[in-house]
């Protein structure tokens, strides 16, 4: 016979179930494209950080899910065979590299040790002789107490807690023969042989053989050993491959091993055994992929066949329950349990491409597809494709009646399958009308129908028809459902959503009325009642008649929904064109209450084990299901996708982060490597590192976390206490720079967020302290301080010395200007009028003149002195503090002209507002305001030949307009000025001038015979 049929004859005679392996598993491999330094993989091991390492030819590598990081002859000078045969982590975490050159530990300083001595080879002590290829490591196998065993060409040796080595005495068996494997658990450890199995109690105990009598021990070798989470100890155990026996996989139980099955040697290939978390036992068959076994219970797992033939040569499991396998030619392999199982045309179905589902009341699952339905049950299907009885492979609608019949809508008509037996179903219309969209049975059992062109009710006597013409929002009707009141909601494409009751279609709800989209395909009431509607653009909610919209700005992964249907513990399940998610309805409720900004989606693609993710609807109806034992199935693309609530495939752990170095101007400071000269992380520092001056220009963070499944999807955030307390979003990034920090203690920390939003439990955190050059350090500071206190002082004392000694002088040569300003008005305006009244007093004897004469001198005697008096009370007000008000000014200006008005027997008309802004006016500013008016008035007496004489003011825009006009004969202002002709004698330049410095102006306004205009304007301090 041959050997492998005599395999698969023993297989099969254990019951064993031959399966593919991407029925259970997503497949993806990695090679030296993606970073592995060699595609032939020999040791794997899944540290308690959760990373993957693998031991090659060319190096031992560190997987994250998204990158390598290889240790080889190239940047680890222990390393120097770099062909790892065996990888063990101790529990302080060191990592221990097996190689055909002796034992690797990547600690802070890596070190080799030959194995024949155990001792450093750091401390000069010569290699043995007396086994030349006695530092070869074949396993290597770490115990809860701490020891580390080595399994050598030249017997077993152990790394006590304390650093020391030991290996068994001479009269023990297993001091110098081959060990080719190890196992140890919390006290026990086990070594295997060729030809005998070791055991040793606990620690300090003598090795004691292991294997019965009855084992032949000069023809047999024990190949593997691995012990299960549950305690439980298995082994390949058989003949050499030479000898062209058999092997066994061997369980030990309380006193004795057990034989699990037998296989030809030859046909084992590299014999391994390793144990999952869930108690399985796996191993290695060639030719084939491996074996599983589990509580007596075998599967054969075959390779698909872009793998096959491949040699599988290790396995682990890592934290994720996935299940890495490295090979002897095709680098490595992760092995991603189903937790979506896909029901395809393998399972029965006609067509992979499925449109709607329904769960009968007899458990039969049917399934209407692109090549027909089947009905599926108890694993036996049954297949309906195009006859006389169904008139179309196109099937787009399923319901079934109180009597147990299975209605069946097609794309050209309708079908009933009762007791085994289907037969079509006549319906009214044209072709058009029996493109069926949707079906519902009703409470009564009346059978609507929803086509492409109408709503159609079958009942017991009648068939009742609604087309727009009757009031359906549009044709063509995706989708139906009964309310547990007992109305009818209608599904259009196009029309939106509307109720049929006893009266019409009684509710309507479209985009003007708050539908995300008019084209509405899907319905779903929940367990409160509420009513949830999908659209081409978002899942709305209706209660209480009012819409709800929700959208991606909401934390929707899509905005289209093909299917959505509740499941036992409140989760919507919303099937789209491009996948799956469900949100929890309390997410939505509270998004809806503002009590939430977004809901939580968690999303499912192909990654997750979906065959295909488009879920189909809009033109079939229901395309999702929730059946009675709680799962939930899609219609998709590629057949019926099935979750399981209770054992979903979801990443509901945040993904742990690892700081793995830090540099400062290109100078690394930390590592988080093993064997890169620092501790690894995620252990705390003893202290902050430190960071010299010469280093603080530039610092920069490299980051990674530990994720297998959607590693691409993995976002960072990242914050530097000490500088800030807000988080930074780094996305995908991972890395961190920061420039120019000053001197101080900071505590970098960084955090992840997985596929499904669910962030890492804790922060990695790396504290450093940059520390301060000469001029940072505190004394330095103080007294240059103090120093620049000092200088500020005394310069601030001289300032304040000069501003008063340039107070003093502006006080002085300002008093120095009124004086002479003052003096110049007591000469120009007192002094002049007095001179007048001395020379009229000086005239002669008043006795000598006659009346008219005297009676003439004395009338000029008292203008003058009036004119004096006058002058002498203009000073007075305006060299007045309390004076300096714009309503004093312009009070003065009209008592001013007024006076001068009455002394030349003119008319005076004055109009001043009534009320005033309270505005300080400095003294020259009143006084040159205060002449420019006398001198425009006095032109008025003296030159215009006028009967009355008008002041205006007016204050706006943060100026004051004073306007004086009269009714005299007026001028020409051009031919006056062009000649400097008696019209430019009248002063009308000085009116300019006086406004000129204070932002002022001036404008005569003037005709011959129509009088005289003159506008002073002047802006008003702000």
């Amino acid at each position: 016979m041959a050997p492998w049929l005599l395999l698969t004859g023993l297989l099969l005679a254990r019951g064993a179930e031959v399966v593919p392996l991407e029925r259970d598993f997503i497949i993806r491999t990695w090679n030296t494209s993606h970073g592995l330094p060699d595609e032939r993989v020999l040791a794997l091991l899944v540290d308690r950080e959760g990373f993957v390492w693998a031991g090659t030819r060319k190096g031992v590598a560190r997987f994250d899910g998204s990158k390598f990081v290889t240790w080889s002859r190239a940047n680890c000078a222990a390393l120097v065979d770099q062909e790892c045969r065996a990888l063990a982590e101790h529990p302080n975490g060191t990592l221990w590299v097996g190689t055909f050159d002796g034992l690797v530990s990547l600690g802070p300083v890596p070190t080799r040790f030959d194995t024949r001595l155990v001792a450093p080879e750091s401390r000069g002590v010569a290699a043995a002789a007396h086994h030349p290829s006695g530092h070869r490591v074949h396993g290597l196998a770490a115990s809860e107490t701490g020891e580390l065993h080595v399994a050598t060409e030249c017997g077993i040796a152990t790394l006590r807690p304390d650093g020391t080595w030991t290996r068994p005495g001479a009269s023990e068996g297993p001091h110098s023969v081959t060990i080719l494997s190890v196992a140890a658990s919390n006290q026990t450890a086990w070594a295997g042989t060729v030809g005998q199995l070791y055991r040793r109690d606990h620690p300090g105990a003598p090795w004691i053989p292991e294997l019965p009598a009855t084992f032949d021990h000069t023809n047999q070798c024990v190949y593997a050993l691995a012990m299960t989470t549950r305690g439980a100890l298995f082994g390949w155990i058989g003949a050499f491959v030479q000898s062209g026996g058999t092997v066994q996989l061997m369980r030990r139980g309380a006193e004795s091993w057990h034989s699990l099955f037998e296989s030809p040697v030859e046909l084992v290939g590299h014999p391994f055994v390793t144990g999952d978390s869930a108690g399985a036992i796996w191993f290695q068959l060639k030719g084939r992929a491996f074996g599983r076994w589990r509580d007596g219970q075998f599967i054969e797992y075959t390779l698909p066949g872009e793998l096959a033939p491949m040699a599988v040569t290790c396995m682990q499991e890592d934290r994720e329950g996935n299940l890495w396998a490295g090979t002897a030619r095709h680098g490595l392999i992760c092995l991603r349990p189903r937790r979506v199982r896909t029901l395809t045309t393998a399972d029965g179905l006609p067509d992979a491409k499925t449109w709607t589902l329904l769960e009968a009341t007899d458990g039969a699952l049917w399934v209407g597809t692109g090549g027909g339905v089947a009905r599926l049950q108890a694993g036996k299907p049954e297949t309906f494709s195009r006859s006389e009885a169904l008139a179309s492979s196109q099937i787009r609608a399923l319901a079934e009646d109180s009597r147990g019949r299975v209605w069946i809508g097609t794309g050209s008509g309708l079908s009933r399958w009762d007791r085994g037996q289907l037969e079509p179903v006549p319906f009214p219309g044209a072709e058009f009308r029996t493109k069926i969209r949707a079906l519902l049975v009703g409470r009564d059992d009346a059978v609507w129908v929803g086509t492409a062109q109408g709503l159609y009710r079958l009942g017991a006597v009648q068939t009742n028809a609604w087309l727009v013409a009757d009031g359906l929002p549009h044709e063509n009707v995706c989708a139906l459902h009964e309310d547990r009141r007992g109305q009818i909601w209608v599904a259009t494409d196009g029309g939106g959503v509307a109720c049929l009751t006893a009266a019409g279609f009684t509710e309507r709800y479209d985009e003007a009325s708050g539908l995300s989209s008019s084209r509405a395909w899907a319905f779903c009431e929940d367990a409160d009642g509420g009513l949830w509607i999908g659209t081409e653009r978002g899942l709305d909610l209706l209660r209480d008649g009012q819409i709800t919209r929700f959208t991606t700005d909401q934390g929707l992964p899509d905005y289209s929904v093909n299917g959505v249907v509740e499941d036992q513990r409140g989760w919507l399940w919303v099937g789209h064109d491009r996948g799956i998610y469900r949100v929890k309805r309390e997410d939505l409720l509270a998004v809806a209450d503002g009590r939430r900004i977004q809901a939580r989606c968690i999303a499912y693609t192909d990654d997750d084990g979906l065959v295909d993710p488009e879920v189909n609807g809009q033109i079939s109806y229901p395309p999702v299901i929730r059946r009675r034992d709680g799962t939930i199935a899609f219609a998709t693309m590629g057949g019926v996708a099935v979750f399981d609530p209770d054992r979903l495939p979801d990443l509901t752990n945040g993904p742990p982060v690892h700081v793995e170095a830090l540099r400062a101007n290109g100078e690394t400071v930390f590592s988080g490597l093993p064997g890169r000269g620092s501790i690894s992380m995620p252990r705390p520092l003893a202290e902050p590192l430190s960071i010299t001056p010469r280093q603080r220009g530039f610092v920069e963070i490299e980051y990674t976390a530990v994720a297998f499944r959607s590693p691409e999807a993995i976002r960072f955030r990242h914050r530097l206490l000490g500088l800030s307390s807000d988080w930074v979003e780094a996305n995908t990034l991972r890395q961190a720079s920061y420039a120019n920090l000053p001197p101080g203690n900071y505590t970098f920390e960084v955090t992840a967020v997985n596929a499904h939003g669910y962030a890492s439990a804790t922060p990695a955190r790396l504290p450093f302290r940059i520390e301060p050059v000469w001029h940072d350090l505190w004394p330095v500071r103080i007294g240059a301080g103090l120093l620049l206190l000092a200088a500020g002082t005394v310069a601030v004392q001289w300032r304040i010395r000069e501003m008063r000694r340039i107070a003093e002088l502006e006080r002085q040569a300002a008093l120095a200007n009124e004086r002479a300003r003052l003096a110049k008005d007591l000469h120009d305006g007192l002094g002049a009028n007095l001179t007048q009244i001395t020379l009229l007093s000086g005239l002669g004897d008043p006795r000598s003149l006659p009346a008219e004469a005297l009676a003439d001198r004395f009338q000029r005697l008292t203008a003058s002195t009036h004119e004096a008096l006058h002058s002498l009370r203009n000073i007075i007000w305006l060299t007045n503090p309390r004076a300096d008000s714009l309503e004093l000014l312009l009070a003065r200006i009209c008592e001013s002209v007024e006076r001068a008005a009455a002394a030349a027997s003119l008319q005076c008309q004055v109009e001043f507002p009534s009320e005033v802004p309270a505005v300080k006016i400095s003294p020259d500013r009143r006084r040159d305001v205060l002449f420019a008016v006398n001198e425009a008035v006095n032109n008025v007496a003296r030159h215009a030949r006028a009967r009355q004489v008008t002041l205006r003011a007016d204050i706006a825009d943060h100026s004051v307009t004073i306007v004086i006009r009269d009714d005299g004969v007026g001028f020409d202002p051009a031919r006056g000025a062009a000649r400097g002709g008696p019209d430019r004698g009248l002063g009308l330049a000085s009116l300019a001038e006086r406004l000129l410095p204070h932002g002022g102006t001036c404008d005569i306004h003037s005709r011959l015979g129509e009088g005289t205009k003159v506008i002073l304007r002047l802006p008003l301090p702000r």
